[in-house]
């Protein structure tokens, strides 16, 4: 068997699974998630998470596979006959309201995609043609405004964990983090995060956790110097389970979320990994920049520097405090699960397909 019929055998099996969840109850608000890739990142917090929470107040969603065909795509879109498409992003290829012509679209962006040169006309068009625009901070927001009357800003959101963590911050050790996704693909973030490493280890001894790596070795001359002044250093591979990744950062005492508007995409950015501190009670070192001013509270749920002195200085009273750690988690947690969580979400998404899409009459 070639390798096309082995995909297309592939297609056909992930097609007849989301038809047996289409078996599941029936709503008179329906709706269709289309992810723009594997269920990670924003995939799986607008995706399978947001799925779930919606599930929970009255929505019956099917969350279509990147894998199926546009054909597909179509046959479940018209077998589960939804009221809305909520598309997350415009990287996929079938991911265009202007190819599912009957359903209206509500299009998520939260990522400055549309400087990236190979996105930038996709994602134009994915705002010009849905009903609406959900916007992942207020800088995406006003650009989506030039080509969406309808734009709302709705942060990406996080689970609340459904059991606490194992261990307390103040009982964790002295390690700090930063755990990215993609950190090769930040280089401006890199350099500072290398910077204010550096920096704490002239003041004491810690271990630093680098998160993301593809493959070993490629991180060397990153982390070579760091442990020639004294730190230690572990490398984390991203790729491994979701689940896995959260209860890694149950031992992390402090957290470092840079946002280095010097970087122009990185105005595009919400919370990103901030989100999975927040919920693993680790205590957040961030910009205070860009959205981070309306949820943040410097030396309440965080601490909010803007230089490389500021970060050194903050992590390193983080670690030398522990009360001071504890509790800034923990009112981190409370403002997390009143503002950021996936409830908190869902409801505003409930909100924006209410007001703005056209349903049935009992809708």
């Amino acid at each position: 068997m070639n390798a096309q019929l082995l995909k297309f055998a592939a297609r056909r099996v992930i097609e007849g699974g989301v038809h047996l969840r289409r078996l599941g109850p029936s709503s008179d608000k329906r709706l269709v998630i289309l992810p723009n890739g594997p269920a990670t990142g924003s995939n799986l917090l607008w995706g399978r998470e947001l799925a779930i929470e919606l599930r929970r107040i009255g929505w019956r969603v099917i969350v279509i596979p990147p894998e199926l065909d546009l054909v597909q795509r179509r046959r479940v879109i018209a077998a589960e006959k939804p009221h809305a498409i909520l598309m997350i992003k415009g990287r996929h290829p079938l991911n265009r309201p202007s190819l599912y012509p009957d359903v209206p679209t509500v299009f998520v962006l939260d990522d400055a995609d549309y400087l990236l040169p190979d996105e930038a006309q996709q994602t134009v068009d994915c705002c010009r043609e849905s009903v609406a625009v959900l916007a992942g901070n207020r800088v995406t927001a006003d650009w989506a405004r030039q080509h969406n009357a309808n734009v709302e800003v709705v942060w990406v959101s996080h689970p609340v964990p459904n059991r606490p963590v194992r261990t307390a911050n103040r009982e964790r050790r002295d390690v700090v983090a930063w755990a990215h996704a993609a950190p090769w693909r930040y280089p401006i973030e890199a350099q500072f995060v290398h910077d204010v490493v550096l920096g704490v280890a002239q003041r004491r001894s810690f271990e630093f956790w680098l998160y993301g790596s593809r493959f070993a070795g490629e991180w060397d001359s990153y982390v070579e110097p760091l442990r020639k002044a004294g730190v230690t250093v572990r490398v984390l591979d991203f790729r491994r389970s979701y689940r896995s990744y959260l209860r890694s950062l149950q031992h992390v005492a402090v957290g470092l979320h840079p946002v280095c508007l010097a970087n122009p995409y990185s105005h595009g950015k919400s919370f990103g990994k901030a989100l999975s501190y927040l919920a693993s009670d680790v205590a957040v070192v961030t910009h205070d920049v860009l959205d981070h001013a309306q949820f943040f509270r410097h030396g309440v749920n965080g601490m909010t520097p803007n230089s490389v002195e500021g970060f050194v200085d903050a992590v390193g009273q983080l670690l030398d405090d522990r009360d001071l750690r504890q509790s800034l988690v923990e009112n981190g947690r409370s403002d997390f699960i009143d503002r950021l969580s996936t409830p908190v979400a869902a409801q505003k998404v409930d909100d924006v397909l209410r007001n703005r899409v056209t349903c049935t009459p009992s809708f």
